[in-house]
């Protein structure tokens, strides 16, 4: 998962980068005659790197060394812990169970004491990596198969309106043929942030984000099992933001964001 975003603030362009990969197993644990699944989810590792203002950091669970930013701390806590997945048989998540437990672990190994500043990061922890973010992120990994048969150069409609999320999503999926027993997937995109935009904390200040964009991708599809091998996400975004809570300074003022991130899912 990579991601970066360029914002303007009074003339200053800041520009801030994020490469994260962890490494998750899946083990089905039932299915249903009625099409549904549930999974354990477990992390395995994870590495980051970082480079924004404050400086660069990177750090990797497979090297065996304690890491030391607050960020890496948080993400170190995710190896070996798991949670559960349920399914149905379109690829739409029904529930995501245990991830709140497992942010509240990221938060308490961060060390920072109780009060405005730890409910802070871990609200931003359940905002990234809790249940209904999960949730979120997980159906648009698995909501990828129609709901009819369909043949090559056939599209059906990808539309994310979720009251929980920030995001609108309206596209289509298409088939582009079968190569021996995978059959490859395009996904075309529009997003923007929902009704009254999407507020965020940069730093020590709160903003309102209005954003809209494009969202790309390539999936490819194991015929025989159902399972999705490959996943490519690309997502490209303007936009501008304004101050909510901060300086006066920047009171009234919409500022240009930019932001591009690119996901990818693949068996390790």
């Amino acid at each position: 998962n990579f991601n970066r975003m360029v914002q303007s603030m009074v003339g200053v362009e800041l520009v801030m980068s994020q490469r994260m990969v962890i490494y998750y197993t899946f083990t089905v644990r039932s299915a249903s005659g009625q099409g549904e699944f549930t999974l354990d989810v477990n992390h395995e590792a994870v590495s980051v790197e970082l480079n924004s203002l404050h400086g660069d950091m990177r750090w990797d669970s497979n090297q065996g060394v304690e890491p030391e930013h607050p960020l890496a701390r948080g993400l170190a806590a995710l190896v070996g812990e798991s949670y559960t997945l349920r399914l149905n048989s379109a690829g739409e998540v029904l529930a995501v169970e245990g991830l709140d437990m497992i942010t509240e672990k990221m938060a308490g190994d961060v060390e920072l004491p109780e009060g405005d500043n730890r409910e802070m990061v871990l609200g931003g922890l359940k905002e990234l990596a809790g249940e209904e973010a999960q949730k979120e992120m997980l159906g648009q990994l698995f909501g990828v198969y129609p709901i009819h048969p369909v043949e090559t150069g056939d599209s059906w409609a990808v539309v994310d309106t979720s009251g929980s999320g920030p995001w609108n999503r309206l596209g289509s999926l298409t088939l582009n043929g079968l190569k021996g027993n995978q059959a490859p997937i395009g996904l075309d995109a529009e997003i923007s942030t929902g009704k009254g935009g999407m507020q965020r904390s940069l730093g020590p200040i709160q903003v309102e984000m209005e954003l809209t964009g494009a969202q790309t991708g390539r999936i490819s599809l194991d015929l025989d099992t159902g399972w999705i091998t490959r996943r490519q996400m690309r997502i490209d975004i303007n936009g501008s933001y304004t101050l909510v809570d901060g300086p006066k300074l920047f009171s009234d003022k919409k500022m240009p964001v930019t932001m591009e991130s690119i996901i990818t899912w693949e068996p390790f």
